[in-house]
């Protein structure tokens, strides 16, 4: 079956986040979803890894201590039109900013981000499972 932009038989999550308390949590959420969890604490190395490698998503923190998450998002967005990208921020004043970028989702740091992270999945991730893995699974079939 010919691959098309909805569907990544990859599962990788590149995350970037400055915030070293905050990072396992969210790594944590994705690896216990099955996704392998690429994660930097640079903008630099959010430019250079989007520009190398391919992500089923980008998870990237507004303020970044070498840059600004919008700006990542932005850049991001103009290499890569079909991937998605979420924004999130202790701060929801840049959620406007985040969509104006090309983010798909904007969250907000805090007791529910668990929560919120596990729908930004199943909403924006779910659809890339390719059709022959579900048919593997039984899904379609029943």
């Amino acid at each position: 079956m010919t691959e098309s932009a909805n569907c990544l038989p990859m599962k990788r999550i590149l995350i970037v986040e400055d915030e070293l308390t905050i990072l396992p949590f969210v790594s944590a959420v994705f690896r216990q979803r099955g996704y392998t969890v690429e994660a930097v604490s640079r903008y630099g190395d959010g430019i250079r890894l989007a520009q190398s490698s391919e992500y089923s998503l980008f998870l990237i923190d507004v303020r970044l201590r070498d840059g600004s998450g919008i700006d990542l998002c932005r850049y991001i967005r103009s290499l890569n039109k079909a991937t998605p990208i979420v924004v999130y921020s202790g701060v929801d004043d840049y959620e406007t900013l985040a969509i104006q970028a090309g983010a798909n989702a904007f969250l907000s740091k805090g007791a529910s981000l668990g929560a919120q992270l596990n729908r930004v999945i199943s909403s924006l991730l779910g659809r890339q499972e390719c059709p022959d893995a579900v048919q593997k699974k039984g899904s379609l079939s029943e």
